[in-house]
């Protein structure tokens, strides 16, 4: 992402949940309030941009139709389904740390995210921190502002340039309390970043947090990035975030990511691949619906 430039793909990852919302059944992820950052014309638009892809996709299958909504479906479901999976894994996640006693949650590259509307049962036990880019976050502020959503006090809008910025510094400034045990996320970013960045977040979070923490975040393996092992999707996404200027930078090696997140002060407790994933959350679809090529779901404590 360029530096001024709000983050068009914390804008899509809502469009893709709010679409999901409203057309597939069963749910892998229902976001019932993604819809509403979006005015009419904005969210015709996405979807007119998106059914342009479809001859990106698969030139001879979007020629046969002419149906806006279906090539949306389509493309959404060939190049952007991990979305729904990784919040998944992660609230799910979430929801079985509460009873260990997690009394904080961090949302690193939160973008539209909308947990502190849409889960208010679990607002009531947590303090919530929304991490974010300041451009993606003041877009953010001020459509909720526009929405007249009111801030509840347990949410936290915490302002960082993860590159620049001092993440411990904003997070304690913002309340964060470093002696309660803390959940943290960190979902379509880790690929955006370079690696010294993502192993210092890391560290960072390892640092801050109490025994015990979780941290939940996604990854691309090193092997999307070379073209002779990456599947056509991911090859199909390479381009298309090019274009828009916010490219995948980073990848991992999935037998070394125990050694390497051990590095920085953590230990990894889980690391679903995309059969796992597949198998987990989007068995006995017949909607198109798939695991990501190459993208896993990890799942790590400080120990």
């Amino acid at each position: 992402m360029e530096q001024n430039q709000f983050s068009l793909t914390a804008q899509l990852t809502a469009y893709v949940r709010a679409h999901h919302a409203l057309h597939d059944q069963p749910k892998i992820f229902d976001d019932s309030l993604a819809r509403r950052f979006f005015s009419a014309e904005e969210y015709d638009e996405i979807s007119r941009n998106l059914a342009q892809l479809a001859a990106v996709v698969d030139p001879q299958q979007a020629a046969a139709s002419a149906d806006v909504t279906a090539k949306v479906a389509w493309v959404i479901r060939k190049l952007m389904s991990a979305t729904l999976s990784r919040s998944r894994y992660a609230e799910d996640r979430l929801e079985a740390e509460l009873t260990r006693g997690i009394a904080q949650y961090v949302i690193l590259s939160a973008g539209l995210d909308t947990f502190g509307f849409r889960r208010p049962e679990l607002l009531r036990r947590l303090h919530v921190f929304e991490v974010d880019h300041p451009v993606t976050q003041t877009w953010k502020l001020s459509r909720l502002q526009r929405l007249q959503w009111p801030i509840p006090p347990a949410l936290r809008f915490v302002a960082v340039d993860l590159v620049r910025d001092d993440l411990a510094a904003k997070l304690t400034a913002a309340g964060y309390d470093r002696d309660q045990r803390t959940f943290v996320t960190w979902l379509g970013g880790t690929m955006y970043l370079p690696r010294t960045t993502v192993l210092e977040t890391l560290r960072t979070l390892a640092a801050l947090a109490p025994s015990g923490s979780t941290i939940v975040f996604d990854y691309m393996e090193r092997d999307a990035y070379l073209p002779e092992k990456a599947g056509r999707s991911v090859l199909l996404t390479h381009q298309i975030l090019d274009r828009i200027r916010e490219p995948w930078l980073l990848g991992f090696d999935p037998s070394r990511l125990a050694d390497e997140l051990a590095t920085v002060g953590l230990r990894l407790e889980e690391d679903l691949g995309p059969e796992q994933i597949e198998s987990r959350y989007y068995a006995n679809r017949s909607d198109g619906h798939h695991a990501s090529e190459h993208l896993h779901c990890a799942c790590a404590v400080v120990p």
